[in-house]
């Protein structure tokens, strides 16, 4: 992996049902997640095993028009 820039971290979007294996290579990690309620549910469970990890998750609402 090439030098960490504090520019531009390693970023990856991430779009599945299920936790990314790898996701602490990345300095970031962004979920879109739909208003479905299935699809939230499972969002829940990836954010429990992101803070039993030890990170802690931001959430970002854009369904009410601001970040």
């Amino acid at each position: 992996r090439p030098p960490r820039s504090t520019l531009f971290p390693y970023t990856t979007l991430f779009r599945s049902q299920q936790m990314p294996v790898d996701f602490e290579r990345f300095d970031r990690v962004i979920e879109v997640v739909s208003s479905d309620e299935r699809d939230r549910l499972q969002a829940r469970e990836r954010w429990r095993a992101y803070r039993q990890a030890g990170h802690e998750p931001l959430r970002h609402d854009l369904s009410q028009g601001t970040a």
